[in-house]
C-alpha cells in the first residue's frame, strides 16, 4: 500500500525539522565545549556566553515566529555565520573529525589534534 504525496511530505517536513532541531543543539554543545576549552581565567564566562549570544542571535533573527526574523539571502547568512563558527571551533579541538559532523560544509579542513 502506497503512500499518498501529501503524507509522504509531511512526514519528510517532520524529519527536516528534527533534524534541524538537533543540529542546533549540537552547535550551541559545540560552542560551548569550545569556550571550555579556551585556555584563559574566562573560559567560564565563553563557555556560557557563547551559546547564550547564539541563542539571543537566533531567537531574534532565526526564529521562525520572531517579529524581527531575518528572510532570504541575510537569513542564509546569519545561519551559515552561526554554523560556521561552531564549525570552525570544533575543528580546532580534539577529535576533528567531529568538524564536518556538526555542518554540511566545512569552512576549512580540519586541523591535526593539537598536543
Amino acid at each position: 500500500m502506497a503512500m499518498r504525496p501529501k503524507t509522504q511530505r509531511m512526514i519528510l517536513k517532520s524529519l527536516n525539522l528534527a533534524l534541524t532541531f538537533f543540529l542546533e543543539l549540537a552547535m550551541l554543545a559545540a560552542l560551548a565545549y569550545a569556550g571550555f576549552q579556551i585556555a584563559s581565567p574566562l573560559k567560564f564566562v565563553v563557555g556560557i556566553g557563547a551559546p547564550l549570544l547564539a541563542i539571543l542571535i537566533w531567537g531574534r533573527f532565526l526564529a521562525p515566529k520572531s517579529p524581527s526574523r531575518l528572510t532570504g539571502s541575510a537569513y542564509l547568512i546569519a545561519k551559515f555565520t552561526l554554523f560556521g563558527i561552531a564549525t570552525v571551533e570544533t575543528s580546532r579541538l580534539n577529535p576533528p573529525a567531529l568538524a564536518p559532523a556538526q555542518s554540511p560544509a566545512a569552512l576549512r579542513p580540519a586541523s591535526p589534534p593539537r598536543t
